[in-house]
């Protein structure tokens, strides 16, 4: 199954938030390059919007502490959330089942499909208080 295209709009906007994390932890582009475990001129490319990163690279800005969810959505975390669930390894689990998925995948997957992939894990997860290890497996392999 082939992924349906990036819209555009996405990829700049995406870009956007991307630079404005980054400038809000004072970071430079090499720093933030060098956190993600990619190049500087890879970094200049997902905040011009003319790339989308992979998994690895927004797991790896998770650790930092960066608010991937907001990359990759533009919502900010709902004061709702229990805050507790995120520092007990929420988001670093689903990061690694997707790092996981796409790297059994014979061609890597979009960022709105991982997008939808996240959320999709995460209302799980937050709803029954730990991954259906069953239900990622059937879902991942439907996608």
């Amino acid at each position: 199954m082939k992924s349906q295209p990036i819209d555009s709009s996405f990829c700049l906007g995406f870009g956007a938030r991307l630079r404005q994390e980054r400038s809000l932890r004072k970071l430079t582009q090499a720093n933030c390059a060098q956190i993600g475990g990619v190049s500087v001129v890879s970094q200049r490319f997902y905040e011009a919007g003319d790339r989308m990163p992979n998994a690895e690279y927004l797991f790896r800005l998770h650790r930092y502490g960066i608010d991937t969810c907001y990359l990759i959505t533009s919502e900010k975390k709902s004061a709702e959330v229990d805050d507790s669930l995120i520092k007990e390894g929420l988001s670093d689990e689903i990061f690694s089942v997707i790092a996981t998925w796409e790297k059994d995948r014979e061609e890597p997957a979009q960022s709105d499909l991982k997008a939808k992939i996240f959320n999709l894990l995460y209302a799980q997860f937050y709803e029954k208080g730990s991954l259906d290890k069953g239900f990622v497996k059937r879902y991942l392999k439907l996608v």
